[in-house]
């Protein structure tokens, strides 16, 4: 299964409206950030397990400097009064306030935000034949 990283040096379209993505920066800007939320369909086991981990939803952020993804960053959002902090260890959960925001990597996201994170990239790219 391809990862966010998978799509680094990939265009991004111009129009990416009816996407997961809008853009977060002002467009003017030198590098312009698009993000996208997901979370598992509620009711799935999924969508427990996310929960049970902590969390309310992922974010995937695509950094892009001239319409090409240069870095992604991913991260989780912590739920309030969770018994599992996804802050970095060395500080206490109790400093970050709820919805929190910390880094995660590909391989703890559950499968099915895997596969939602993936298709969404894909949906705006500029599809390799047009480059």
């Amino acid at each position: 299964m391809q990862s966010p990283s998978d799509f680094i040096g990939k265009r991004v379209k111009d129009d990416i409206t009816n996407t997961a993505f809008k853009i977060i920066t002002d467009e003017s800007a030198e590098r312009v950030v698009y993000c996208a939320r997901f979370e598992p369909e509620v009711g799935t086991a999924e969508h427990g397990r996310l929960h049970d981990l902590g969390a309310a939803a992922y974010e995937v952020y695509l950094i892009c400097q001239n319409q090409t993804i240069e870095e992604t960053n991913l991260r989780i959002e912590q739920l309030p009064c969770s018994r599992h902090s996804h802050a970095p260890h060395a500080a206490p959960a109790w400093m970050f306030p709820e919805g929190a925001m910390f880094d995660i990597e590909w391989e703890d996201i559950v499968a099915s935000c895997r596969k939602q994170i993936t298709k969404a990239i894909g949906m705006v790219i500029v599809p390799p034949s047009s480059d």
